[in-house]
């Protein structure tokens, strides 16, 4: 839709504002509820760079583990690694959601080494 890239562009902003980290955690968890593929995606991305400020929204991030498109899921993924223990609850899920082969598959292209999960 014609509001995609704001949204996506708001995504990225918030992920430059470092200090007030905890204050944007809010808006992005939102966005990983938005219809548009790219706009989760990128909400992701920028949720995993906040680290323990974006910890609190470990089960709004599971819950992409579950997402219809296969590039959210491994952001997913991604992003509670970076949660660090606030991903622990999840790590059954996460383990069988690499099982699924569009998963490994699109993980494979995304990260460098395919062999190697980055957690």
């Amino acid at each position: 839709d014609s509001h995609r890239d704001v949204r996506i562009a708001a995504s990225n902003a918030l992920r430059q504002v470092g200090r007030g980290a905890a204050s944007v955690a809010p808006a992005l968890a939102k966005l990983l509820c938005d219809s548009d593929v790219g706009v989760r995606s990128a909400a992701l991305e920028s949720l995993a760079s906040l680290r323990e400020h974006g910890a609190p929204y470990a089960q709004v991030v599971a819950e992409r583990l579950q997402d219809e498109d296969p590039t959210v899921c491994v952001g997913a993924l991604s992003c509670l690694a970076a949660l660090g223990e606030a991903a622990l609850p999840f790590a059954r899920v996460m383990a069988e959601v690499l099982q699924r082969e569009q998963v490994l598959d699109r993980a494979a292209k995304i990260w460098e080494k395919p062999t190697m999960v980055k957690f």
